[in-house]
C-alpha cells in the first residue's frame, strides 16, 4: 500500500525502495545548524505498480526500475499497460522511456487501442486493469494495432508532434464508421504525426509519451508486404458485397493530410464497385469496360502515384509493364484486359460521399470510380467481341469513347471476333458501349469489319 508523489506523477506499489542523495551546493538553515537537501537518485517499485502522470495518463506494471538524475524508467510485467483518456496500449512485458530523450521502447509484441468514448483514469487510488478487449466490432474501438516484435516512440520528432515505429506483423484496424473499415498491414510501419498547435494557441503538454491531443496523422510509411485497403458497405448489416479500395505493395507512403500515396516497386491495385454503389449517372450510362459495377486490378513492376486533385479528382500513374483487368458485377462475360509500359488512371469520389471531410486517418478512396483511362507504350486491349493494338488509348468511361492512336509509322491494328482479317489505321475511335460498338477509322488500310 505504499504512495509516493511527486510534480510530475503518483505512484503506487506493494514495495518501494529509493535511493537518496544530496543535491550539489544546495543546504538549507536549521537550529541545528545546516542540512543537505536530498533528492532521489533511483528507485525499485514492484507489486501492482501503477503510475498517474498530471495529464492523467496511467501507466501499469509489475515492476518498475527508475534513474531520477538520468530520468529513465523500466516498466517490466506479465501485462505492461500504458493508458490515456482515448487510448490503451498493453499486452507488452518491457518498456523503457527516457524523458531526457523524449523517447520510448516498447519491446516484444504489443496491441494499441483507440477508444470512441474517453475513459477516466484520474482517481487518487490504484484502480481495477481495464478490461476493454476491443474485439473487431467492437463500437467501442475505432482504431486497433496489434504487432509482433516492437514499437519506438520519437517525442521530439517534427517540432513535438513526434513520431512511431511499429515492427513485426503490424496490423492496424479502423473502424471509422458502422459501413466503412480502413484497415493496413506490413512488416514494418512508421506514423509521423504533426501539431495543429499555434502560436495563439499551443499543444497541450504531456508526459505520457503516447499521448495524441494536438496533432493528427501526417505520413505513413508502411514496408514489406505492405497492404492498405478500404471497405465500405451499404448498411451496418454488411449483407452484401461491399466497396473495395486496396493497394499492396512492398514499400507504400500514404500522406494523410493531402490524401496522396507514393508506392515504390512493382503492386497492385484493386478497385472494386457493387452494383448498389452505382451513382444514377452510371445507372442511365450503360455498361461499358473499367465502367460502371465492377472490379477493376492493375499491376505494375515499377512504381506506383496516387495524387489528389480538384473536385475529388484522384490521378493514378503506375509504371512499368502494367496490366489490368476488369470484369463487370452484372454480366460474368463482360471482361476487359489491358496491358501498356504505363497507365494513367483519372478517379473520382462517389456521388454521395462527394465533399465528405475527411476527419480520420486511412481515409482512403473507397468510392472511387474509374473517370477515364490513358494507356501508353505497347498498349493491347482486349474485350469480349475485339482486340486492339497501338501505342496510345484514351478512353472516357462516361462517354465510352476510346482514341487509339498508333506510334509514328507504325498502324493501329483491330481484330473483330468473326472476321479473319484485322483493321489497320492510324488512329481509330471505338464507341465501346456494348449497345453501340462502332469503329471509326483514319487513313485505313486492309480489310475486315468496318
Amino acid at each position: 500500500r505504499v504512495r509516493a508523489q511527486s510534480e510530475r506523477q503518483t505512484l503506487w506499489a506493494d514495495e518501494l525502495i529509493a535511493t537518496l542523495e544530496p543535491i550539489d551546493d544546495e543546504t538549507e538553515t536549521s537550529e541545528d545548524g545546516p542540512i543537505d537537501r536530498v533528492t532521489v537518485r533511483d528507485f525499485l517499485a514492484t507489486g501492482d505498480v501503477q503510475v498517474l502522470m498530471k495529464d492523467n495518463a496511467r501507466a501499469f506494471a509489475d515492476r518498475l526500475e527508475g534513474d531520477a538524475k538520468q530520468e529513465v524508467a523500466v516498466l517490466t510485467g506479465d501485462n505492461v499497460m500504458v493508458a490515456r483518456q482515448d487510448t490503451i496500449i498493453d499486452h507488452g512485458h518491457h518498456l523503457r522511456i527516457d524523458r531526457l530523450a523524449g523517447t520510448a521502447d516498447w519491446s516484444g509484441p504489443g496491441r494499441s487501442r483507440m477508444l470512441a468514448e474517453p475513459i477516466s483514469l484520474s482517481m487518487d487510488a490504484r484502480m481495477p486493469s481495464l478490461r476493454i478487449v476491443g474485439a473487431t466490432g467492437d463500437p467501442r474501438v475505432t482504431m486497433r494495432t496489434l504487432w509482433t516484435e516492437s514499437l519506438h516512440y520519437d517525442a521530439n520528432f517534427a517540432d513535438g508532434a513526434g513520431a512511431m515505429d511499429i515492427i513485426g506483423d503490424v496490423d492496424i484496424v479502423v473502424d471509422r464508421s458502422e459501413v466503412q473499415r480502413s484497415s493496413l498491414q506490413g512488416d514494418r510501419i512508421r506514423l509521423e504525426f504533426v501539431s495543429l498547435s499555434t502560436e495563439a494557441t499551443p499543444a497541450p503538454q504531456s508526459d505520457d509519451p503516447f499521448q495524441s491531443s494536438g496533432r493528427v496523422l501526417h505520413k505513413l510509411i508502411a514496408k514489406g508486404d505492405a497492404r492498405l485497403e478500404t471497405r465500405t458497405w451499404q448498411t451496418a448489416k454488411r449483407a452484401v458485397l461491399p466497396r473495395v479500395f486496396f493497394v499492396g505493395a512492398q514499400h507504400i507512403t500514404w500522406d494523410d493530410l493531402r490524401t496522396e500515396a507514393e508506392v515504390i516497386g512493382d503492386g497492385d491495385i484493386v478497385i472494386r464497385e457493387p452494383e448498389w454503389a452505382a451513382g444514377p449517372a452510371r445507372e442511365q450510362s450503360g455498361g461499358g469496360p473499367f465502367s460502371g459495377p465492377g472490379t477493376s486490378r492493375f499491376v505494375w513492376s515499377e512504381r506506383l502515384d496516387l495524387v489528389h486533385e480538384a473536385d475529388e479528382r484522384f490521378r493514378m500513374t503506375m509504371l512499368g509493364d502494367v496490366e489490368g483487368l476488369w470484369k463487370s458485377a452484372v454480366e460474368n462475360r463482360d471482361v476487359a484486359t489491358i496491358t501498356a509500359q504505363e497507365v494513367h488512371v483519372l478517379t473520382r469520389r462517389g456521388e454521395a460521399e462527394a465533399g465528405t471531410p475527411i476527419e480520420a486517418p486511412l481515409q482512403l478512396g473507397a468510392d472511387m470510380e474509374v473517370d477515364r483511362l490513358r494507356a501508353v507504350g505497347r498498349v493491347y486491349l482486349t474485350t469480349p467481341t475485339r482486340r486492339a493494338d497501338c501505342h496510345m488509348l484514351d478512353y472516357n468511361t462516361r462517354t465510352k469513347i476510346a482514341e487509339l492512336v498508333a506510334r509514328a509509322g507504325r498502324m493501329v491494328s483491330l481484330i473483330t471476333q468473326g472476321s479473319p482479317m484485322p483493321v489497320q489505321a492510324t488512329r481509330m475511335i471505338w464507341n465501346m458501349d456494348p449497345a453501340i460498338d462502332t469503329i471509326t477509322l483514319e487513313q485505313p488500310r486492309g480489310s475486315g469489319a468496318r
